[in-house]
């Protein structure tokens, strides 16, 4: 009997130690960040927020439809609805119209925030 309860104590220091180095793997995985080249921006694109939305507007009405997910015209109207009616309106950076794509689009593709950004 003795040897069974020392064979236990042993696999529990085992499990025990694994535990522990795994932990200790994680908080290391965690805070280890790869190499970055300093001073290289990372959004390079020459379109802007709203220069996509000027180039959506203007452009082909079924690809309109393929990134928010409505028409052009209902587009308008929602934009003018919730600027006289909801109070939606120009920030320092970003149009009433800018913002209401923004939230379509991701409302259409379910992109992450960080997807967004591009």
């Amino acid at each position: 009997m003795a040897h069974t309860r020392s064979s236990k104590a042993k696999k529990r220091l085992t499990a025990r130690r694994i535990a522990v180095i795994g932990a200790a793997l994680a908080a290391m995985a965690l805070t280890f960040e790869p190499t970055r080249t300093p001073g290289r921006p990372k959004h390079t694109s020459i379109l802007t927020g709203e220069k996509w939305l000027k180039e959506l507007l203007a452009g082909n009405d079924d690809r309109f439809y393929e990134q928010l997910g409505v028409s052009k015209f209902i587009f308008w109207r929602l934009s003018q609805e919730l600027q006289l009616c909801c109070g939606l309106w120009n920030s320092r950076h970003v149009s009433a119209d800018e913002q209401l794509a923004i939230f379509l689009h991701f409302a259409r593709t379910g992109l992450s925030s960080w997807m967004l950004q591009e």
